[in-house]
């Protein structure tokens, strides 16, 4: 297996793991912790964990697919990639203005 590959496939399980993070599990423990304090919502890195996972499970896919099919799993869970982008527009267009 190529190094680098598996360096881009780490690189992007942490990205993605932080995204998931900050996503759900920060406000959640904010909620827990301080329920009457503010809460300051902070982003993380769009698009970088899906990219590199994505593109790291293409060289493996041939080589060690477990490790490839684990990277696709992982990328679903990136909350600031592309896919979770197309699934809010998506739900936004059919949702009736609300105001």
């Amino acid at each position: 297996m190529n190094p680098i590959v598996i360096c881009a496939a780490l690189l992007g399980t942490i990205i993605s793991s932080l995204n998931f993070y900050l996503s759900f599990i920060r406000p959640l423990a904010h909620h827990y912790w301080k329920p009457t304090g503010p809460y300051k919502q902070v982003s993380g890195f769009p698009l970088f964990g899906s990219v590199l996972l994505w593109g790291s499970a293409i060289p493996l896919w041939s080589e060690h697919l477990p490790l490839a099919l684990a990277c696709l799993a992982i990328s679903a869970l990136d909350t600031l990639g592309l896919h979770w982008l197309l699934i809010s527009l998506c739900i936004s267009i059919r949702r009736p203005n609300q105001q």
